[in-house]
């Protein structure tokens, strides 16, 4: 018999070939793992770019429309005030009522200023609501209501919001023989300027049918006004800070 027969020639372990298989074909899926993770990092991070852009622009959009608005509105309000329209406002032109509140001028405002106040006033107006209802008309109660309904209110509809902001900074002291259950407490210290006046915007403008704009600069005056005032103010105290319009209205 040949030797050869008997001694056939041995092949490479098997165990070799495994491993050159796990050393060659491992490193290259893991290879190809990254690539594909890295592309789609990178394919994340373009779309967010664009996505921001395309915000910006937006963005930069609406800014522009703002300031047209507001460049038109400013127009139209130069254009009342020197046409004297009642638009503009007045001051007191009767030169009577001395001591008595009168009708600032009707501050320029956009759509947008307008639109945050109203908002936070509506958010703040829940202070108001124990009292004077959610819908504003006055919180019942047994034979009467909590508070007036500012629909019927001559301080709300005053075209000065001067009489209404004393009651709202000084609270109104509960009378003998008061149609109101309830005592405006003073909430000078629980609002601030800016909130005061957004309030009296909402109220104004949501139970009342105004269409003005009370600013934080008013308000910030008559706070300045009455920093004296240490007690509750009484209704007639109250009172005889309406304008001269709302004093011809209620007689």
């Amino acid at each position: 018999m040949h030797l050869s027969a008997m001694n056939p020639v041995a092949g490479p372990p098997r165990g070799n070939a495994l491993l050159s298989i796990f050393l060659i074909w491992v490193p290259a899926l893991i290879l190809l793992l990254l690539v594909g993770i890295g592309s789609i990092v990178l394919g994340y991070r373009g779309t967010a770019k664009s996505i921001e852009r395309a915000e910006l622009r937006n963005q930069s959009k609406l800014e522009r429309e703002e300031k047209l608005l507001a460049a038109a509105d400013n127009k139209k309000k130069a254009a009342e005030v020197a046409a004297g329209s009642p638009g503009a406002g007045s001051i007191n032109p009767s030169g009577e009522g001395e001591g008595e509140a009168t009708t600032p001028a009707a501050p320029v405002v956009t759509e947008a200023q307008l639109n945050a106040a109203l908002k936070m006033g509506k958010s703040k107006y829940i202070v108001c609501q124990a009292c004077h209802g959610v819908d504003g008309k006055g919180q019942p109660a047994p034979g009467v209501n909590m508070a007036p309904n500012f629909a019927d209110s001559k301080i709300a509809a005053d075209p000065s919001a001067e009489a209404m902001t004393l009651g709202v900074l000084k609270g109104i002291k509960k009378e003998n023989g008061s149609t109101y259950l309830g005592v405006m407490m003073p909430l000078e210290s629980a609002l601030k300027d800016k909130e005061i006046a957004a309030v009296l915007t909402y109220v104004r403008h949501e139970f009342v049918g105004l269409d003005d704009f009370i600013t934080e600069e008013e308000i910030k005056g008559w706070r300045a006004k009455y920093a004296d005032v240490k007690v509750q103010a009484s209704r007639a105290e109250v009172e005889d800070l309406l304008s001269a319009e709302a004093a011809e209205a209620a007689e």
